[in-house]
């Protein structure tokens, strides 16, 4: 007889009502109260999640948590077990369950944000936003290059997608027209301004990088200088490279450096890094880059404030609120979409600033777990991957 799978629940109200339905159980023990409101959830949801809500709630009521393997999953999935062959998979929270405390524990751990990827998403923002205000910045602190064929080709198209934009041309078009992809078009036409991103060379250690100064100033005091001299000059103070790494090196400009060009994430990296932990030239320096315009100062200020929200405390939720009206205030677009992000799953946000717990175990039983399949791939069948796991 042919077995149809279950239909999953696709709708995350659903879960979320789950949840809090079952957290209700937890304090109370009991689930008599809370029949009707169970009955009419249920018959909300597909007969698999229907019957493992049900079975989760009795669970709960009796002080047996976690409920079965087939208890309802936040995004839908329900159940280890697969029609037509059994696979293995990682270990998954249920609904309410928290895999490092029991109990009431459990419900005030359960459908919370991980800290760290919410910081993780505040970083590629910044980063977004940073590379969107390098016209301002860069050409304060970077020395004058000239701008490659990367850059010119970059302000050729910001030009011709504004002219045909500012003729009544849709973006659809305009990607027609110019022959490019239209989330392109639409990258350019939010620009207010094309920027002046200019990736810094990357370059290895070099023999010659302990003489740099001195070649830096002989150089400084006559630029007519011949290569051979310096050369012997460099040698006589212990220089046992070529003369073509000397060549070399005076033609890309090293010696000439008076310092490195800072780059759209080295930038990220100060704004994001703990203000204790910089050094005494790297504050220097990202005072003097946020300083630059008041949008970059904003920036600075949100993350900071924002850094200050990830040491779990009670209040962090109305301050959470405060930073969303704040960042909303001023126009800084990507900060805007990451406090839209925070404002859909509010709930579980607010959860992860606030709580204590984390997932961290259960991140890093997964981890693992996935680096012993693929030592295994191919080679084992199930029992041992499962004898591994529990030896492990």
């Amino acid at each position: 007889m042919l077995r149809l799978p279950p239909r999953p629940c696709k709708d995350p109200d659903h879960a979320y009502q789950a949840q809090d339905l079952l957290r209700r159980v937890l304090a109370v023990c009991d689930a008599e109260p809370l029949a009707q409101d169970l009955h009419t959830l249920a018959c909300a949801l597909p007969d698999a999640p229907a019957s493992s809500l049900r079975q989760a709630a009795i669970h709960a009521a009796a002080g047996r948590w976690p409920a079965a393997a087939v208890t309802l999953h936040p995004r839908g999935r329900t159940g280890q077990r697969h029609h037509g062959r059994r696979r293995f998979r990682g270990p998954h929270r249920a609904a309410g369950e928290c895999p490092h405390h029991g109990g009431q524990g459990a419900a005030e751990g359960s459908a919370r944000k991980g800290r760290a990827h919410l910081w993780s998403n505040l970083c590629d923002k910044t980063l977004a936003e940073v590379r969107s205000h390098t016209t301002c910045w860069a050409t304060a602190v970077n020395p004058a290059r000239p701008g490659g064929l990367r850059e010119q080709t970059t302000r050729e198209r910001w030009h011709q997608v504004h002219d045909l934009l500012g003729k009544g041309v849709g973006l659809l078009e305009c990607a027609r027209r110019l022959d490019l992809a239209l989330n392109t078009v639409k990258r350019y036409a939010r620009r207010k301004e094309p920027t002046a991103e200019r990736r810094a060379p990357q370059y290895r250690p070099t023999l010659v990088d302990p003489f740099r100064d001195h070649l830096r100033r002989h150089r400084a005091e006559d630029p007519a200088v011949p290569v051979t001299y310096l050369l012997r000059e460099i040698k006589e103070l212990g220089y046992t490279g070529s003369a073509n790494l000397l060549v070399r090196y005076i033609t890309q400009g090293r010696a000439e450096g008076d310092r490195p060009v800072t780059t759209a994430r080295c930038l990220s990296r100060l704004l994001l890094t703990r203000p204790d932990n910089l050094r005494d030239k790297d504050a220097e320096l990202l005072r003097e880059l946020t300083a630059t315009c008041a949008e970059m100062t904003e920036l600075a200020c949100f993350v900071g404030e924002f850094a200050g929200l990830l040491f779990p405390a009670e209040a962090n939720d109305a301050k959470l609120t405060d930073w969303i009206t704040q960042v909303r205030a001023v126009d800084l677009p990507h900060l805007h979409s990451f406090a839209n992000g925070l404002e859909l799953d509010r709930v579980a946000v607010n959860a992860g600033l606030a709580l204590p717990y984390h997932n961290g175990r259960t991140e890093g039983v997964n981890t693992r777990t996935k680096r012993i399949m693929r030592q295994m791939h191919g080679r084992a069948g199930f029992p041992l991957l499962r004898q591994r796991i529990l030896l492990q």
